[in-house]
């Protein structure tokens, strides 16, 4: 799982191919700090960071981060429902928030590999739909579902994640 105390190699890549993309994809995009950037996207500025998997927002706890307000998340593959925009660089695709990725609309919501964050997602951002769908699973999912829920709601031990952006 990648650290934001020390480099990920793989989100190095998606820095890189985020840059390389950009001028397909009809962004502008500044550095504003270490995997952040200033993006230009529909006419609107955006605080974006980069992230290889879009539920790397929720593993790495960044709801619970201090610094400045995220806007938009970029990332390698959406695999998670965020309350954020996200920019899937991989299908080059942009999602709204609270929205699930196309892959699993277009697998009629059954249960697949790679679904559980996903389910995650949405039990975090608080969507109704989600509570209701996890109470017609089977008992002992159910509680597997709300602690990993209840983990991810909390901080990890050590020092607070913060972040900070040199352009505001």
């Amino acid at each position: 799982m990648p650290s934001y105390s020390s480099p990920s190699p793989r989100r190095e890549l998606v820095d890189r191919l985020l840059l390389r993309l950009a001028p397909s994809l009809n962004l502008q995009v500044r550095p504003a700090g270490r995997h952040l950037y200033q993006v230009q996207l529909d006419g609107r500025e955006l605080l974006a960071m980069t992230l290889v998997r879009s539920s790397d927002y929720w593993r790495q706890r960044l709801h619970l981060a201090t610094g400045p307000s995220i806007q938009l998340v970029i990332c390698q593959r959406h695999d998670s429902i965020l309350p954020l925009e996200v920019l899937d660089l991989l299908a080059g695709r942009s999602y709204d928030r609270y929205t699930a990725p196309l892959w699993f609309e277009q697998s009629h919501r059954r249960r697949v590999a790679g679904t559980r964050m996903i389910v995650l997602g949405g039990l975090l951002c608080g969507l109704n739909e989600w509570y209701e769908a996890v109470e017609r699973f089977p008992a002992s999912t159910r509680r597997r579902y709300r602690a990993e829920l209840r983990r991810l709601m909390q901080r990890r031990p050590g020092r607070p994640l913060s972040f900070s952006c040199s352009n505001p």
